[in-house]
């Protein structure tokens, strides 16, 4: 049980550390809400909180994203693997080709399906 609430808040974590690649290349501004923040912490607490994390080891999640774009919706296989708390990788699978985000120790790329890669 603790294993599937760990995937999940990784999974929630990886999502909202991703830039998405697929938005036009607008300035945007963050803001910060303060019940949402209260709710995730909420999440967090209820999932076991740090103590969660002691045991956790290896995960694999699949499953749909949605990007919403111009009022369209578009929906892609996504597929997020971790080794631990410092490797992951994101397959992200796309009409024009696969995706991949992968991140070993606090430094990653993006490889894109003409082969180019982007470092984060």
């Amino acid at each position: 049980m603790i294993r599937s609430k760990a995937v999940a808040f990784l999974f929630c974590m990886v999502l909202a550390g991703t830039p998405c690649a697929f938005a036009a290349n607008k300035p945007y501004a963050l803001t910060v809400d303060p019940q949402a923040l209260a709710v995730a912490q909420a999440a967090f607490n209820a999932m076991g909180g740090s103590q969660a994390f002691i045991g956790y080891q290896d995960s694999v999640a699949s499953g749909m994203v949605t990007i919403s774009t111009g009022g369209t919706a578009i929906s892609y296989p996504i597929t997020m693997k971790s080794k631990g708390l410092r490797e992951t990788r994101v397959e992200l699978q796309r009409s024009t080709g696969t995706n991949i985000r992968i991140v070993n120790q606090g430094q990653g790329v993006i490889i894109k399906p003409d082969g180019s890669v982007k470092t984060l």
